[in-house]
């Protein structure tokens, strides 16, 4: 039964992600560059970071949607709604800040935020890329956090995802060796089954 299961248990659909954080500003170069103003409308800044979000779906089965949510440690200043991108035209990508304030911000306009709630959709091995950028008062990145049944989250970067290869020939291996057994008890039983026919 144990074994029926293991050949037989569903895949997951496995989505790899990469945050990229990009220095528009920094506080550093106020002071180095007499001067120097970096201005969003007519209120001055003095830090500013893009915060690229990319999810590709990697493999496993179709999905109609996904959640997922980016989060920061603390409350930041966002200086707009995300820049969200999708694979194609038909394809969707949806983006809420979570408890923002003002409440109910304006679109382009700057906010407080913990981070965002967001949807893809749909789900498809090789169909391209979903891109969100956030720009923020914070230098540290989102975490990217997603909590949902059959569904897995990998980076380039983490074991899980350089060790694909390895674990694709591990499970062949495995299987090899299971259709090697069951190759040989059928052969002793058919063997057996002889030997018993022939005595009787």
């Amino acid at each position: 039964m144990r074994l029926t299961y293991w050949l037989n248990r569903p895949k997951p659909t496995v989505i790899n992600y990469r945050v990229v954080t990009t220095t528009l500003a920094a506080p550093e170069a106020v002071g180095l560059i007499p001067g120097l103003k970096i201005l969003i409308g007519t209120e001055p800044v003095t830090a500013l970071y893009a915060h690229s979000i990319d999810l590709a779906p990697e493999r496993g089965p179709f999905l109609d949607n996904v959640d997922f949510a980016l989060t920061f440690p603390s409350s930041v200043h966002v200086y707009a709604s995300p820049k969200l991108e999708k694979p194609t035209s038909l394809h969707n990508l949806d983006c809420a800040p979570v408890d923002p304030q003002p409440a109910s911000p304006p679109a382009g306009t700057q906010f407080v935020t913990h981070g965002f709630k967001c949807r893809m959709s749909p789900i498809k091995v090789d169909s391209g890329h979903f891109l969100v950028t956030i720009a923020s008062s914070e230098p540290h990145p989102p975490k990217v956090e997603l909590v949902a049944k059959g569904v897995e989250l990998t980076t380039l970067d983490s074991p899980r995802g350089q060790d694909y290869s390895s674990t694709l020939l591990l499970e062949s291996s495995v299987l090899a060796n299971v259709g090697l057994l069951l190759s040989v008890l059928s052969v002793s039983y058919l063997f057996g089954k002889k030997r018993s026919d022939s005595k009787s």
